[in-house]
């Protein structure tokens, strides 16, 4: 029992962030909606990107899919992922670089899980209409995480969500699906993602390819860091794109199972 004056917990970081009169840019410390980039509008360069309530079927997979802000800046995506026991574990795949600020903290493992212990986890961060931009309800949110696996040779992380309320179970009212995998040599199509591309609302994007292969791929202009062999590769996209803000998110199979993380 704390004693008179005592606080019953330890305040670890603190974010704040100040409105002002400017509502197109990105608020410090909440997610980002819309924002000026290289001189363009945030949402005019994701208007081919449609929001994931156009696509109904795949329902389920977006209830899975959650915005990530780490260090009170960095904003990307995630999944909640199943275990084999199926018991609501909250676990979350995304990409190694989403927490290690973008390879500036490559190796240092002990900042790397002082930053994973930043993330706020947004759920059903998305517009509630099909066709249109409406600023989405970040009032569901949860705060806190701590790194389970990491491996910046493949760009991976698992986090698991350690800010819950008493049940120790995220919220029934975010309604969340916990995603199965697959690590299938030759996954089926057809092949989706949905993201947060420019830390917007969640979209849908579909891959015209009927078969992927594993190929290289290298993050940045000097390819480094870079990978041999370890990304599913999708050479066009039939519906919708992907941006920064995607980073982290899950490619589905045509099971509707998590088959990798973006890195790019």
């Amino acid at each position: 029992t704390p004693q008179r004056g005592e606080l019953p917990f330890r305040i670890g970081s603190l974010f704040h962030g100040f409105r002002g009169r400017r509502t197109d840019f990105a608020q410090p410390g909440e997610p980002f909606y819309d924002y000026n980039i290289n001189g363009r509008k945030g949402l005019q360069e994701i208007a081919c990107i449609p929001n994931v309530l156009a696509h109904p079927d795949q329902w389920r997979q977006s209830r899975s899919v959650v915005q990530l802000m780490v260090g009170g800046r960095f904003i990307s995506s995630g999944v909640l992922i199943n275990n084999s026991r199926s018991d609501g574990t909250p676990y979350v795949l995304t990409s190694a670089h989403c927490v290690n600020r973008l390879f500036d903290l490559e190796g240092e493992l002990d900042k790397i899980r002082d930053e994973a212990a930043t993330t706020v986890f947004f759920f059903n961060f998305q517009t509630p209409q099909r066709e249109g931009n409406i600023r989405a309800t970040e009032e569901q949110s949860l705060s806190g995480a701590e790194l389970v696996a990491y491996n910046e040779d493949s760009d991976m992380a698992l986090l698991r969500i350690v800010g819950l309320p008493a049940s120790r179970k995220i919220p029934e009212a975010y309604q969340p699906y916990f995603a199965g995998w697959s690590i299938e040599a030759q996954p089926r199509a057809p092949f989706f993602g949905i993201h947060h591309p420019l830390g917007s609302t969640k979209r849908y994007s579909e891959a015209a390819d009927r078969t992927l292969s594993l190929e290289d791929y290298c993050l940045g202009l000097l390819c480094d860091p870079s990978w041999e062999g370890k990304h599913w590769m999708v050479h066009r996209w039939k519906i919708g794109s992907t941006a920064a803000g995607s980073s982290g998110s899950p490619l589905f199979d045509g099971e509707g199972r998590i088959i990798g993380a973006l890195t790019g």
